[in-house]
């Protein structure tokens, strides 16, 4: 059963992608315990780029999760995979997007 390993952001560079996760073929995903260490990976990786942390319409960056099946899903697919997978109790009509702090 897919289960949710961890905090991911997808970052949509364009370019395409070799080794990452199966369904996603371009840009860069940076995965960490939270969201927030992995906008930390990406301000070290890219110092003048500030749009990444703050991009509040998606088209930059998407914040979601890694799955134990190698693919990045986003918040509102992660939720759904963290209660069919036992890994939240709350029904999931009552969360609508997962955080990471719903996990661990």
């Amino acid at each position: 059963m897919e289960r949710i390993i961890c905090a991911a952001i997808h970052y949509r560079l364009g370019d395409k992608l070799v080794h990452t996760c199966s369904n996603i073929k371009s840009g860069l995903i940076v995965f960490g315990l939270r969201h927030g260490n992995c906008f930390s990976i990406l301000n070290k990786i890219y110092p003048d780029r500030e749009y990444i942390t703050n991009n509040k319409d998606g088209k930059v960056t998407v914040q979601g999760f890694l799955t134990s099946e190698n693919r990045f899903v986003t918040r509102r697919e992660a939720a759904k995979i963290a209660f069919a997978a036992g890994q939240i109790p709350e029904n999931i009509a009552k969360i609508e997007f997962l955080f990471s702090e719903d996990l661990y």
